[in-house]
């Protein structure tokens, strides 16, 4: 679709084809699939030679053969020659709609046009067809691992799963690449894109580790965050759903550009989470920390540091100096700096090694449990009620930025196409966000924030007497419960209930559609999570009473109390 349109806006050939073999959000390469559109050796000669570092070598398979590469070429050709007509007639069909329109007008109605074109092309028998002839492209290239390992597939014929066993190390992980690798050459056999999740279970240790050494771990590798100087406010569910599951959480950062916007929302969200006893920062890249004002390694990790120590005051401003000093506590001493990790390691690179050491016991360290307050936290809810309103205000401000009903100077307004997809995702298919669109994770932080705040703020203590550090264990432990609790409430109320409406939202089409599904999404919001204002409502009044519930039973499990005024 995405490639019919660029045709629709008369982009060039090599235009069309990168809108269809890479997604704009770059979240799906089709391209490592279905092949390059240009030739690719091993390693091809750089341009600029100051731009290769010397660590550009091959991964295990080389390029592939020259004549599957013309075959892969081929079809991406006579693919786009098939977008062409497609494109030709889904234009012929609207054509009339917009046909009298000047150039001026044309440029108003455009994203009116680019809709329209959309459903047009959708009810053309030939979209379909090579909708599925793409997909019989992709499930073709399993054929290249199907020899080398177990397929279990569904009743439809799809791969589900593959499971391979090998004593071989090195072929192991060349077999691995097929499902996990970037890396050009081999475009055309890659099965990368359509991979939901590996898990790898061995014994690997770097040469580094002294034999005998105990590496008991199991590691989770998500998709990262991305590197935007860009607001970033919510973290996906599909990452704080695990952090109950976990004994460290390790946010890995580039030192030569720290703590831009998506690791400073990891780290607010894993303190505000009640999580942040187990958190430990990796800063990489740390050679490419330079300047004639470091001459030196100290100097060089203060100028990181110095990054660290502004985010988390700026994070205190938002969530009270109390967790702004218990998130710098945890913080000291857990900050390692490495350099080019991404080679084999030598001898003389002691520091990383240090580093990497460190690390390794740091999270060793980190299992083990804390010692609890026997004293318990006594609150009362009217500071709970003043918390979930200004969260319930937080949330929607954001939203009505995105979807065109305010400007905002720190949230941008959203592509109908994007708010679409939205759509989509939780009518049709079944997930709760849609790249940076993540409804559920928004309600979630903004939420525990807030009742974050409530929690550590206790009007008192009952019982026999406990040291600080106890006390704070025991916040952060209910605040770890309240979290969990969150994830199921916020999905109840924003995509499991609202099913039916969000599907409602995407079918809308035609003329006017784009303002509609705008305030199909605002309606959901304003019904799942309603704003609670001097007039009550039943709606409202609901909504309060289940959140003051939840926060009840975390907080009871812990033997405090929350208290009616």
């Amino acid at each position: 679709m995405e490639a019919a349109l660029a045709k629709l806006d008369g982009k060039p050939d090599d235009a069309v084809l990168s809108r269809l073999l890479e997604h704009k959000d770059m979240r799906f390469r089709l391209a490592y699939i279905l092949g390059s559109a240009r030739p690719v050796t091993d390693i091809e000669t750089a341009e600029d030679e100051d731009d290769d570092d010397g660590s550009r070598t091959a991964p295990a398979g080389s390029a592939l053969p020259i004549e599957e590469q013309a075959l892969n070429r081929e079809r991406l050709l006579r693919i786009l020659a098939e977008i062409g007509s497609i494109s030709s007639a889904a234009t012929i069909l609207i054509h009339e709609a917009f046909d009298d329109l000047s150039d001026e007008q044309r440029k108003k109605e455009w994203d009116a046009i680019q809709e329209l074109f959309e459903e047009s092309v959708q009810e053309l028998k030939e979209f379909h067809d090579l909708v599925d002839s793409l997909v019989d492209d992709i499930e073709e290239r399993f054929a290249f691992v199907e020899n080398d390992g177990e397929i279990v597939r569904g009743n439809d014929g799809w791969p589900i799963s593959w499971k391979c066993t090998s004593d071989d190390r090195k072929g192991f992980l060349k077999l691995v690449n097929r499902f996990s690798s970037n890396y050009a050459p081999q475009f055309g056999r890659l099965l990368t894109p359509v991979v939901e999740g590996i898990r790898v279970a061995g014994k690997f240790v770097p040469e580094w580790i002294e034999e005998g050494s105990e590496m008991p771990f199991v590691l989770f590798d998500g998709e990262g965050l991305g590197h935007t100087t860009e607001t970033a406010t919510s973290i996906s569910t599909n990452v704080t759903a695990i952090f109950k599951d976990v004994d460290a959480i390790v946010v890995v950062d580039n030192a030569a550009q720290p703590l831009q916007a998506a690791t400073t929302a990891a780290i607010k969200t894993v303190a505000v989470s009640g999580h942040v006893g187990k958190l430990l920062l990796c800063f990489t890249h740390f050679e490419e920390v330079k300047g004639v004002n470091l001459p030196g390694v100290p100097e060089r990790k203060k100028h990181v540091l110095n990054s660290l120590e502004n985010a988390i005051s700026s994070m205190g401003e938002s969530l009270g100096r109390q967790a702004e000093n218990t998130l710098r506590e945890n913080t000291e001493g857990r900050a390692f700096f490495l350099s080019k990790i991404h080679k084999t390691i030598p001898e003389k690179s002691k520091g990383t090694r240090k580093e990497l050491f460190a690390l390794i016991e740091g999270m060793k360290s980190l299992g083990a449990p804390k010692r609890l307050a026997e004293a318990t936290p006594i609150y009362d809810s009217t500071n709970l009620v003043l918390g979930i309103h200004r969260a319930v205000f937080e949330f929607h401000r954001p939203w009505n930025a995105r979807l065109g009903f305010v400007a905002d100077a720190t949230f941008r307004r959203s592509h109908w196409a994007t708010i679409k997809a939205l759509a989509r995702r939780l009518g049709v298919l079944g997930k709760d966000e849609y790249g940076d669109l993540m409804p559920v994770a928004d309600l979630i932080i903004r939420l525990q924030e807030e009742i974050g705040k409530f929690i550590l703020n206790p009007l008192r203590w009952e019982g026999k007497c406990a040291t600080d550090e106890e006390k704070s264990a025991t916040l952060e432990t209910i605040k770890q419960s309240v979290f969990s609790r969150l994830h199921e409430f916020s999905r109840q109320q924003l995509f499991a209930h609202r099913i039916m409406e969000w599907a409602n939202a995407y079918a809308r089409h035609g003329k006017g559609s784009t303002v509609e599904r705008a305030y199909d999404i605002r309606g959901i919001y304003e019904e799942s999570v309603p704003l609670i204002g001097t007039t009550p409502s039943e709606r409202g009044s609901t909504f309060l009473a289940e959140l003051r519930n939840l926060v009840k039973e975390a907080v009871s499990e812990h033997r405090g109390t929350v208290a009616d005024s």
